[in-house]
């Protein structure tokens, strides 16, 4: 194996603004082919890039905007939000529900805390493994069970963006619940 080129798809974490470097989200898994090299990376490791693939929505001006995404969907996300938030003219109103399976797999929870100090950014985290999170995330919603369509219904409001990211089986389940809740395909923003 050893020689053998490897390919992944990995999420930018970088804002749009940023210029001159970007920062990539891998997570490692004990078993992965990928992550095996990956834990071998130092400083000064060569590796090729190509992309990123696919333009994400234009968010200004919107007047809401709703982030669904589970696991590493996340990491795409948090740009695209942090650009509109970091906008001092832009009064949009963001909601993240965040899907993840235990404490383990919530990733970059300081970076989430930083969102959440924005008075126009509201997060919602469930665990589906009905883990606590005990003084982990203060002053956040934190549901100790897998999202329910119930709790997608509630973020539903005429002409708000949705961006959906994560699993193609979570994906084509956000989608199926939006669209029971009449949301235009053209609302819809799946990455």
């Amino acid at each position: 194996m050893e020689g053998r080129a490897v390919t992944r798809q990995f999420s930018i974490l970088t804002t749009g603004v940023t210029i001159g470097h970007f920062s990539l989200v891998i997570k490692v898994y004990p078993e992965g082919l990928m992550s095996r090299r990956v834990q071998g990376w130092g400083v000064g490791t060569r590796i090729s890039c190509r992309g990123p693939f696919g333009c994400p929505p234009p968010l200004a001006g919107r007047a809401r905007v709703v982030g669904l995404c589970q696991g590493t969907g996340l990491v795409p996300l948090l740009p695209l939000v942090e650009d509109v938030l970091e906008d001092q003219e832009s009064d949009t109103i963001v909601s993240i529900l965040y899907s993840c399976s235990s404490v383990d797999d919530l990733l970059l929870l300081d970076r989430l805390h930083e969102l959440c100090s924005f008075w126009n950014c509201h997060l919602q985290i469930f665990l589906s493994s009905g883990e606590g999170l005990p003084g982990r995330v203060p002053q956040r919603t934190v549901v100790s069970h897998r999202m329910e369509r119930e709790e997608v219904a509630r973020e539903v409001v005429e002409g708000a963006t949705y961006l959906v990211c994560g699993s193609k089986a979570y994906m084509a389940e956000m989608r199926g619940v939006l669209e029971e809740e009449r949301v235009g395909r053209e609302q819809v923003h799946c990455f």
